[in-house]
């Protein structure tokens, strides 16, 4: 009776758990989805994005959902742009175990100011992401090479974010594998 009572308390515990995720995930979801009726962003086309690159990974639709309103405010467009950032957000998230927000933030920066800089390939790095390396292996050139474009700004967010997917982009469907990512899915 003890075991039965226990094993009836952790389940109970447990349901408790996902209700209250799942209540906070759709307030997540309703906040973003009025964010991009306020930023004048497409709502099913941004949304379709999200779900797109998170579709069998280890990161929620909220997180996707946050990150899209981050990236649409620094510019970037509904569509293929919106997707192409958010799966390299998540491959970098993946391979960096850190959150979507976390990464997505550094993308948004170098989304607002339309060009990757040596602070932003900073925290990347902090984060155990060799971005450098990353566009230099893209672009076909060496990493000093990449280091002056660089620090000329001539590396704009679309060659960035395609150079992290490129690199990274399926890891997050692979960290789905994880102990941890199928936890979190």
């Amino acid at each position: 009776k003890i075991g039965v009572g226990a094993i009836a308390s952790v389940g109970v515990a447990v349901a408790g758990l996902a209700a209250s995720g799942g209540i906070s995930r759709a307030l997540k979801l309703d906040k973003a989805q009025f964010k991009f009726k306020a930023l004048g962003m497409d709502v099913q086309a941004t949304m379709e994005s999200c779900n797109q690159a998170v579709s069998g990974t280890a990161f929620g639709l909220d997180a996707a959902a946050t990150v899209a309103t981050q990236l649409g405010a620094a510019g970037v467009a509904s569509g293929d742009a919106m997707t192409g950032a958010l799966k390299s957000v998540a491959g970098v998230a993946a391979m960096s175990s850190s959150s979507m927000e976390d990464v997505g933030a550094i993308f948004a920066k170098v989304a607002a100011k339309g060009k990757v800089g040596g602070d932003e390939l900073l925290q990347l790095t902090e984060r155990g992401i060799n971005a450098t390396a990353a566009l230099a292996k893209y672009l076909g050139k060496s990493s000093e090479e990449v280091t002056k474009m660089v620090s000329k700004g001539q590396i704009d967010f679309a060659t960035f974010s395609a150079a992290m997917q490129a690199t990274f982009g399926e890891a997050a469907s692979g960290a789905n594998a994880t102990f941890q990512g199928a936890m979190s899915n």
